[in-house]
């Protein structure tokens, strides 16, 4: 004989495992809308701040007029910035911007 009680019972207990599981799932998806809701949001306003941004800094090179100097001005390089081991080199060995040229000239031929 089959005992419907017990298997009435083991039918109850499965399926209140199943809503549980459900219920369960259906919050895990709500949060994972809430969360890709709020990145979505940031996201926009980060774009929103980066397109303000890149106009602003278009506007200020639109307005930009560097300064150049006039017929009887010299101009001057910042070689700092162009030859800083070339510098460093020369103020080391005490030589003249000439014999660096010409050892850079050998070692690239080498």
């Amino acid at each position: 004989k089959i005992d419907y009680v017990a298997a009435s019972d083991e039918l109850s207990r499965q399926i209140a495992e199943l809503e549980a599981a459900k219920n369960q799932a259906a919050a895990q998806q709500a949060m994972s809308k809430q969360q890709i809701s709020r990145r979505n949001q940031q996201l926009r306003r980060d774009a929103d701040s980066a397109v303000q941004r890149a106009r602003e800094l278009q506007g200020d090179l639109v307005n930009y007029r560097p300064a150049l100097p006039g017929p009887d001005e010299s101009v001057q390089l910042d070689t700092s910035l162009v030859m800083p081991r070339a510098q460093r080199q020369l103020s080391a060995e005490g030589g003249s911007a000439t014999s660096y040229q010409m050892r850079q000239i050998g070692e690239d031929q080498a």
